[in-house]
C-alpha cells in the first residue's frame, strides 16, 4: 500500500501486513524467552542442573532478538525517504501488456498515480526520482563501431519524440568503459534495439552497445523521464 507525502522526508509509507504480524509473533516469543531466562536465572543457586538449561535459553533469547532486529530494519525500510534534496519526478510509467491479456499486472502507470494507491508495489519497483527539473541528462546507447568517434566534450543534437518541432543540444560526459549488457525496456518494447529473445541471455542485445552519458543544456521544452529520442 503506497501512500505519497507522509512527511518532510518521506516520500512513500508502505504496509506489509504479513511482516507486521511476524514482527508481533516474534515479540511474543522474546517476552517468553525472556520470562524462562529469568526463571532460570533465580533457581540457578538452588539447583545445579540449570546452569546448562540457563546457558541454551540465553542463545535461544539472543537468536530471537536478533530475528526481531531484522524484521525492525524491514520495517523501517518500508518508509522511503528521499536521498538528497530536490523535486519530486514521476518515473517512467509502467504500460499494460499486450502480449497476454489474460494475465494483467497489479497496476499501470505510475505509483504516483491517485488510481494506484493501495496497490502492491513489487520489492525494487522505482516509486519515483529525485533531481533537478532543469538539468537532464541522457543516456546514450552507441554500436562499437562508432564509439572511437565519441569523446568527452563532444557537442550533441538530440530529437525527442515528445518535441520533434525542437532539437535539444548537450555535450557528452561519460564514456562507457564496458559494453551495456542490457538494453533499456523502452527501446527492446519499440524495437530500437535488437536482442536475444530466449535463453540466460534474453534482453541482452544483439551487437555491443556502450553507454555515453550526455549532459543537456537547459531549455523550456517539458522533457519526461524515460523518453526516447535519436542522437548525433
Amino acid at each position: 500500500i503506497a501512500e505519497v507525502g507522509c512527511a518532510q522526508a518521506c516520500l512513500a509509507l508502505l504496509e506489509n501486513p504479513d511482516l507486521a504480524s511476524q514482527r508481533l509473533a516474534i515479540a511474543g516469543d522474546v517476552s517468553r524467552a525472556e520470562a524462562r531466562v529469568k526463571t532460570l536465572e533465580l533457581r540457578l543457586n538452588s539447583e545445579s542442573d540449570v546452569a546448562a538449561q540457563l546457558m541454551v535459553a540465553h542463545e535461544i533469547l539472543a537468536d530471537l532478538r536478533e530475528q526481531e532486529r531484522l524484521r525492525d530494519e524491514e520495517i523501517k525500510a518500508l518508509t522511503v525517504a528521499s536521498p538528497a534534496d530536490g523535486t519530486v519526478i514521476v518515473p517512467p510509467a509502467r504500460p499494460l501488456p499486450v502480449d497476454d491479456a489474460r494475465d494483467l499486472p497489479a497496476w499501470v502507470g505510475t505509483p504516483l498515480d491517485p488510481e494506484n494507491r493501495g496497490c502492491y508495489l513489487e520489492r525494487g519497483t522505482l516509486v519515483c526520482l529525485i533531481g533537478d527539473p532543469k538539468h537532464h541528462e541522457a543516456v546514450v546507447l552507441v554500436d562499437e563501431t562508432d564509439v572511437p568517434s565519441v569523446r568527452v566534450g563532444q557537442t550533441v543534437r538530440m530529437r525527442l519524440e515528445h518535441a520533434t518541432h525542437q532539437i535539444l543540444t548537450g555535450s557528452v560526459v561519460e564514456i562507457a568503459e564496458i559494453n551495456a549488457d542490457s538494453a533499456p525496456a523502452e527501446l527492446i518494447a519499440q524495437h530500437d534495439v535488437a536482442v536475444r529473445t530466449a535463453g540466460p541471455a534474453a534482453s541482452k542485445p544483439i551487437r555491443t552497445l556502450y553507454q555515453v552519458r550526455v549532459a543537456l543544456d537547459p531549455g523550456d521544452t517539458p522533457l519526461l523521464v524515460g523518453a526516447r529520442g535519436m542522437v548525433r
